[in-house]
């Protein structure tokens, strides 16, 4: 094994890590491992763009620097669900120059790894989940099953025997099988060749019986052999079965095998959201999973530490979809987290303590906070956030808008009444979210996209026995509920009455700084006098808006109706411009067209602007 003559300087890393990113490996660093209460897992999930990938490193950092007077080999495990994303963060988490790497991606292929591995003190190891835990009944890669016929030749005598051959190939042809098996011996491929402690380990473990003790792998292997012994066997559907489960059995073994080998010091789980029924889950996969997080040994116990930016919603709601239930969903990855059945209990009972006490006819504010603070602290002990706004400087910031007058009009409440009322008797009956999250809902929803939307497309064209949700909706408009856009608005330019508090108050704000007159964002440190609209105030501290939505329609009725309110201010707010403006309109034409006439370029002048020419630039 390489050894560094002297400690490696990882101070050095950490200290280029920026603040709030040296808080948040300091503090997952003492909860997994100083604090004498450790947790052994957490979770950074701090807001997309923030460095979890640095905060890993950081983390690694110390891991290290925090093991090496013990003189045992350090490895890190890094789980991620895209093999190039691995491939891509194996080197930015790179915190030392004699470091290993192996992002075999597969757990099963360690074997011709773990010499390698040991020729290094640190170690850092990649794997996918999908096909390191989750072995299913499926047969894995030519590679692996190669890696398995070698790894039974010797204690199982398979010779050169054509049974063993047909059985591990699948769908490979024979002599493509050979050759996989015999790349096996190519030193330059892997130089190592395969770890014969790893070889005799999984050979131990195939003598441990069958969980229903029928029968055991040896005598399930020859049985397959025997009915495959033919080159030209495909076997019947049922000896396809049995020998792909009979597969999947042995590479269950070996990756629990190489689980033992690996001895990790620190998993990390990068967007484990995008694999998390392996923390929870009671299937084969989630086992294999779980001795991974648990590993224990004489020299190391294995910390977890958990990646992800995707925040949790606070409820789910019916039109999800599936079994989805995001509530559940956060408890559980709480309760992986504390390891503790008795400290998540007593979180599930805060929970629904919180609930009840902010449902309460009459409110008790130091209930409330009571169970919030307690929740906070349970917590505090297994996760860490950090929001962009409270890491990023002044000048580089998503800031809160102040909300400013955003009142509830009569025509809101109208609209949600109105709504209530068109769908009575359907299966969208509970339509508060959505009008909530835009107005004229009938006029910019997709049907494809929405439930509510389907059953009022499904009604048109009905007679009046069937058509109920349209009459319904036909009735409101004579009312003058504010459900839809009129074609006679959107064609004259009217000025439309937004039935939507926080929609007005977006409107307010871009009328107010005369955005619709610039063709981009003032700069807010200029190098000329502005002028025009950008002279003004609000112009120059007006700053980009990014609004946030689950829903579809947002965005869409957004466009509609800003757009809608800009062209209206851009003619003057004329309802019918003059025919000399009118016709100015459908002359408009874009300003860089690039035509073919007979297949030939035509009009190409307007390249010129386009094409970085350094002739053009210094003339």
């Amino acid at each position: 094994m390489s050894r560094e003559s002297a400690r490696p300087d990882l101070a050095a890393v950490v200290f280029e890590l920026k603040d709030f990113q040296r808080r948040t490996v300091s503090r997952a660093f003492d909860r997994l491992f100083t604090s004498p209460n450790s947790s052994r897992r957490f979770l950074v999930a701090d807001e997309v763009g923030l460095g979890k990938t640095r905060v890993a490193k950081g983390v690694i950092a110390k891991v290290i620097d925090h093991f090496w007077d013990s003189g045992d080999q350090i490895n890190i495990v890094y789980v991620c669900s895209n093999s190039d994303i691995a491939r891509q963060n194996l080197r930015r988490l790179r915190v030392m120059h004699d470091q290993g790497f192996n992002d075999a991606t597969r757990l099963t292929l360690l074997p011709l790894g773990v010499s390698g591995l040991n020729e290094h003190r640190v170690n850092l190891v990649s794997f996918t989940p999908g096909t390191s835990f989750d072995l299913g009944s499926r047969t894995g890669t030519a590679l692996e099953r190669a890696l398995l016929y070698r790894l039974l030749q010797v204690p199982w005598a398979l010779g050169d025997r054509r049974g063993p051959i047909n059985a591990l190939r699948v769908n490979a042809s024979a002599d493509s099988f050979r050759r996989e098996i015999d790349s096996l011996d190519d030193r330059r491929r892997y130089p190592a060749g395969i770890d014969e402690s790893l070889r005799q380990r999984f050979i131990a473990s195939l003598d441990v019986p069958d969980t229903d003790g029928t029968q055991g792998l040896r005598e399930r292997f020859d049985e397959v052999c025997l009915r495959f012994r033919r080159a030209d066997s495909t076997g019947t559907e049922t000896d396809r079965a049995d020998r792909n489960r009979l597969i999947s059995d042995l590479r269950s073994r070996l990756a629990r095998s190489c689980i033992g080998a690996l001895k990790p010091s620190l998993v990390i789980l990068d967007e484990f959201q995008r694999f998390r029924e392996l923390l929870t889950g009671e299937n084969e996969a989630a086992e294999l999973a779980r001795e991974l997080f648990a590993h224990a040994s004489a020299t190391t116990n294995a910390r977890v530490l958990l990646l992800s930016a995707t925040p949790y919603k606070h409820y789910s709601v019916r039109d999800e979809g599936g079994d989805v239930d995001h509530y559940e969903d956060f408890v559980r990855t709480v309760e992986f987290l504390q390891n503790d059945a008795q400290a998540t209990t007593q979180i599930r009972g805060d929970l629904a303590g919180l609930r009840r006490a902010i449902l309460s006819a009459v409110p008790d504010p130091s209930a409330i906070t009571g169970y919030r603070d307690r929740i906070q602290s349970s917590l505090k002990l297994v996760m860490a956030r950090t929001e962009r706004s409270g890491a990023a400087s002044s000048v580089d910031s998503v800031r809160d808008v102040p909300a400013g007058d955003v009142s509830l009009g009569v025509a809101d409440v109208r609209a949600y009444v109105g709504l209530q009322r068109t769908l009575r008797g359907t299966s969208q009956s509970d339509t508060i979210e959505f009008w909530k999250s835009a107005p004229f809902l009938m006029s910019f929803m997709e049907s494809e996209q929405y439930k509510v939307k389907g059953v009022f497309a499904a009604a048109v064209g009905k007679d009046e026995r069937d058509g109920a949700v349209v009459l319904a909706f036909r009735r409101e408009l004579k009312a003058g509920t504010p459900l839809s856009i009129t074609k006679s608005a959107v064609q004259g330019r009217d000025a439309i009455d937004v039935p939507h508090a926080r929609m007005r108050w977006l409107m307010d704000q871009m009328a107010d700084a005369a955005v619709w007159r610039m063709l981009w964002i003032a700069p807010s440190l200029p190098y000329y006098q502005l002028e025009g609209a950008y002279a003004a105030q609000a112009a120059q501290s007006f700053t980009k808006r990014l609004v946030f939505s689950a829903w579809r329609v947002v965005p869409k009725a957004i466009a509609g109706l800003l757009s809608h309110e800009i062209e209206r201010r851009m003619l003057g707010g004329q309802r019918h411009p003059s025919e000399a403006m009118q016709a100015q309109i459908e002359r408009k034409r874009p300003l860089l067209t690039f035509r073919l006439a007979q297949r030939t370029p035509a009009g190409m002048s307007a390249l010129t602007l386009l094409y970085p020419s350094l002739t053009l630039a210094e003339l």
